[in-house]
């Protein structure tokens, strides 16, 4: 079998792809129980165009998301959502097995669900309050004090969006060992209990690099990190997140 750095066209993306995740799909990235939350904050790093935020609040739970995107307009988000959402589809349509969808009806599903997530973020962001819900900012540094919130969870970024040469799928990516460090650090900082990272590998299926370098990292070892398997059938392989405490709490 071909590994990833011996396929001729791997996937890749020459930017960050401009699309949001459900609710639901929240749940199965992070193993979240709603009702238990309920009361709780939750900041959602880098999430994009995605309808957490807004379905969160009517389950009584705070959720703030940051992401840079939201320094623009509603109708230049919409545009390029609308982009990266098909394009994303047709770079997953290329490279089958690296993914759990293997039909066109399981990729129309998936469309329809970030359409979905799409509309329901749309519609929340143009309110007069939506500026408590949605902020402005990116990794390393984020405009949060010290233990602002009870959990803080990064999906489909970290790892993700490395150098293909590292495991990730982003050409040119910025987002080295020293990112990911610093921005482990800077979540750790605001989170009162915890931090959920999803995912932990990339398109070769394996374990990316730099987990193993955070987990060895001695400015780390305060903290308790441990894998948990989730219930997210989206890349194959992909079936952990990586949980990380504050001890003592």
């Amino acid at each position: 079998m071909m590994t990833f750095d011996q396929v001729k066209d791997p996937f890749q993306l020459d930017r960050v792809a401009c699309f949001g995740r459900t609710m639901n799909e929240y749940v199965e990235m992070f193993n979240l129980d709603l009702d238990e939350l309920k009361g709780k904050t939750i900041l959602d790093c880098a999430s994009g165009p995605a309808s957490f935020a807004a379905e969160a609040q009517k389950r009584e739970i705070k959720v703030v998301a940051c992401d840079p995107i939201y320094s623009k307009k509603i109708d230049d988000i919409m545009e390029n959502a609308q982009r990266d959402i098909p394009a994303a589809i047709r770079e997953t349509q290329r490279h089958r097995s690296l993914f759990m969808r293997q039909t066109n009806d399981e990729d129309i599903m998936f469309l329809n669900e970030k359409l979905r997530a799409l509309t329901t973020f749309a519609n929340d962001y143009k309110k007069i309050d939506a500026c408590r819900r949605y902020v402005a900012a990116s990794f390393p540094h984020l405009p949060f004090y010290d233990d602002s919130f009870d959990m803080v969870i990064c999906g489909n970024l970290l790892f993700l969006y490395s150098d293909p040469e590292t495991g990730g799928i982003l050409e040119n990516s910025n987002f080295d060992y020293l990112f990911h460090h610093r921005a482990l650090h800077e979540m750790l900082r605001i989170a009162r209990q915890e931090v959920r990272i999803y995912p932990v590998v990339g398109p070769n299926k394996k374990t990316h690099p730099f987990v193993n370098e955070l987990l060895n990292d001695e400015s780390f070892f305060p903290y308790d990190m441990q894998f948990e398997s989730v219930m997210m059938k989206d890349i194959k392989g992909a079936t952990q997140m990586l949980r990380i405490f504050k001890r003592g709490i």
